[in-house]
């Protein structure tokens, strides 16, 4: 397998920073595209974080973070990449619930893998857990969260895959300060 660049301390802060104000967050700003799907921007001056997604139940979407071109400050070049696919299998939880428990939880990301939510979090009511299982770092992963366990079974699942896109034409043209040796 071909060894990738790490990611820098300021890219993963962003991404932190970014999951606290994306779908998780109260005052994330939802835009319905003409394609149908919703999408939800964050940016700051070097960063520009974009999270897409379609359906509800079964639900899929992809997040990128993008980093302003060194010498074109109009243009942004893609870092890092997710896709994502997840579904409710019990009826007992709804679409609207379940938006309700994941905002609970994704807008305060695990450090060590700043995908999604924490690696676990319990819920009340009788909702059982979140939990949040992964492999591999954040340059290249695969990840699976689940709701319910416990007495409930699991409720809902939802399956995750990404990391560093498109370093090799990065690192030949630019000197880019997201990865490091």
């Amino acid at each position: 397998m071909v060894e990738l660049p790490s990611l820098s301390d300021e890219f993963r802060g962003f991404l932190i920073e970014a999951k606290a104000h994306g779908y998780g967050s109260s005052s994330a700003e939802r835009v319905t595209l003409a394609s149908g799907a919703v999408e939800i921007t964050y940016e700051d001056d070097n960063w520009l974080y974009t999270d897409s997604y379609v359906g509800g139940s079964p639900f899929a979407g992809y997040e990128h973070v993008s980093a302003r071109h060194p010498a074109e400050a109009r243009k942004w070049l893609p870092v890092w990449g997710m896709s994502y696919y997840g579904a409710i299998l019990h009826k007992r939880l709804t679409g609207e619930k379940l938006g309700e428990l994941l905002g609970q939880v994704l807008s305060t990301p695990d450090s060590n893998l700043p995908v999604r939510g924490p690696t676990k979090h319990f819920f009340g009511e009788g909702w059982g857990r979140y939990e949040l299982r992964g492999a591999g770092s954040l340059e290249r992963f695969e990840a699976t969260e689940t709701i319910g366990k416990g007495t409930n079974g699991v409720l809902y699942r939802a399956h995750f895959i990404g990391g560093i896109i498109d370093h090799d034409s990065q690192l030949e043209q630019l000197k880019p300060t997201w990865l490091t040796s």
